[in-house]
């Protein structure tokens, strides 16, 4: 009988149950998983890096757009001021010319 088609019993082998063989197994087996979970986190990442600048680049925008409603509407009350002035100026004008005669 050939001993090396047959499994080992325990009373003579060092590796009766071929944990060995199953912890080089499993081993590798995470060792792939993990891997594979790298790999997936690094493409996660870039994928929340180009989203940031996207966002970075639309922010930016909201922002120029947000500056230069502020330049405005400051000219704008700049021009309701003077406007406001130059009617009282002319309300005060008409005032004088109504009590003249």
């Amino acid at each position: 009988m050939d001993s090396t088609s047959e499994s080992p019993s325990s009373a003579y082998s060092d590796d009766v149950f071929e944990l060995e063989q199953l912890l080089r197994r499993l081993s590798k087996q995470k060792l792939q998983h993990e891997s594979k979970v790298v790999e997936i986190l690094e493409r996660e990442k870039v994928a929340l890096e180009h989203k940031v600048s996207q966002l970075r680049q639309k922010w930016a925008s909201i922002c120029q757009v947000m500056e230069r409603t502020l330049e405005v509407a400051n000219r704008l009350k700049v021009a309701c001021d003077d406007a406001e002035s130059q009617i009282e100026l002319e309300r005060k004008k008409w005032v004088a010319n109504c009590t003249a005669f």
